[in-house]
């Protein structure tokens, strides 16, 4: 089953590297938004203030990428199965429905771990945040999120898939549960990283590895049911 995951994630990922739109997209928004913290941290004189910004805000723009990343590269795959008509190849072919929900979920997952990689350079150039020995223990919550971002991601875009409307229904039907599920713990999780506190980061851990555990779940055992309706 490995392998053959693998190999549908491989397909997946060349074939969203030669279109380049989706992440196109992706890395202007984030540019975007890196440029636009960047000019308001830089109004700040004080360097202990801006300093301080910078900690208040690093964790909401990690988290928006991971968000975005859900919304404008995660859909993709289904919907490239559907508009080329490959997607009755696949139900009819001998891959089991677990097989092809792995494969789409390791693509997505590596397109979300390449939208916070690239979050982290620009965070990098242009808000000069530096981790430092806590780059580590940032990726924890990171990774977490990003599984249960991509498998929910995969799911929402199987119901979509055949839809007219599709972008429009992974938005609806992904955002506000990733929002209160995903990012809200994912940035609280960050926010406790990056300024320790008594409490500790552990809750916040804890929530978003038991969002990614149900998430990949409620996708293996769905994602079948949801391509054939």
């Amino acid at each position: 089953m490995g392998g053959v995951a693998v190999a549908l994630a491989g397909k997946d990922l060349r074939t969203e590297f030669r279109s380049r739109s989706g992440l196109a997209a992706l890395l202007v928004s984030q540019v975007l938004i890196v440029l636009a913290l960047s000019f308001t941290v830089s109004l700040q004189d004080d360097p202990q203030r801006r300093q301080a910004l910078l900690l208040e805000v690093t964790p909401g723009v990690l988290w928006v990428t991971v968000l975005l990343a859900g919304v404008l590269v995660l859909p993709r795959s289904m919907g490239r199965e559907v508009d080329q008509g490959t997607l009755d190849l696949l139900l009819i072919s001998p891959l089991r429905d677990g097989q092809i929900f792995a494969g789409k979920f390791l693509a997505n997952l590596a397109l979300q771990l390449l939208a916070v990689a690239a979050a982290l350079v620009l965070m990098t150039v242009f808000l000069e945040f530096s981790p430092g020995g806590l780059l580590p223990y940032l990726m924890v919550p990171l990774l977490l999120g990003a599984v249960a971002m991509a498998a929910l991601g995969t799911l929402i875009s199987a119901v979509a898939a055949q839809t007219t409307a599709r972008q429009v229904l992974v938005l609806i039907l992904l955002v506000p549960g990733a929002l209160y599920s995903i990012v809200l713990p994912g940035i609280t999780a960050t926010e406790l990283i990056l300024a320790p506190q008594a409490e500790g980061p552990v809750r916040a851990l804890a929530a978003l590895g038991g969002v990614a555990l149900a998430s990949l779940a409620l996708g293996s055992l769905l994602f079948g049911f949801a391509l054939r309706e």
